[in-house]
């Protein structure tokens, strides 16, 4: 939980969305993020831990394919003359963006193959206690995640004008560009 309730790039992508596009929309982004975790958590079930300790460049290489996405999610925000205000929410790129933000979030790989493994008890089967706790888990950030949309959406009445959408749409683009230089710069 107290992972979960640290600010990221899922919490903050999760609100403006929201506050922007709409319940609706954040909640398709939802189940693409919990579809992201379990990938991953099922990614170390089949023990992607080795892969990372034998390939350490494909951590490298996720965080660098996950900073030019957030890029290109900023710019995709970014209002422009005559586009249609309905299509930043649609559900159908709700669901795709947050299930490749996860894939691509080295922080989130990370924590399903070095993390995670910490709490399994080696007394007995190492595949279901990962699977539990992958399920644990991905029910945990879903629960946060719903909240998070929740409390954003109710924001979304308050943008349903033009010029109000364009200036949340402008500032959720300028968040974007911000996560993606603090994953950029960030160490390990």
């Amino acid at each position: 939980m107290a992972l979960e309730l640290t600010p990221g790039i899922n919490m903050t992508w999760l609100a403006l969305l929201s506050a922007a596009a709409g319940r609706r929309a954040g909640l398709a982004a939802v189940a693409g993020i919990a579809l992201g975790l379990s990938l991953l958590g099922a990614a170390a079930w089949l023990g992607a831990s080795a892969l990372l300790n034998d390939h350490p460049w494909i951590a490298g290489l996720l965080r660098a394919l996950g900073v030019l996405y957030l890029l290109w999610m900023a710019w995709d925000a970014w209002p422009r003359e005559g586009d249609d205000p309905l299509a930043f929410g649609r559900i159908s790129a709700g669901f795709r963006r947050g299930l490749l933000t996860n894939l691509l979030n080295a922080k989130s790989a990370l924590f399903f193959v070095t993390v995670l493994p910490g709490f399994v008890h080696g007394a007995t089967a190492v595949r279901p206690q990962l699977a539990a706790l992958t399920m644990a888990y991905v029910g945990v950030a879903t629960v946060v995640h719903i909240g998070i949309v929740f409390l954003a959406g109710q924001a979304h009445r308050l943008l349903v004008d033009p010029e109000r959408n364009r200036g949340i749409r402008r500032l959720f683009a300028f968040a974007l560009m911000g996560l993606a230089l603090m994953l950029a710069l960030r160490r390990g």
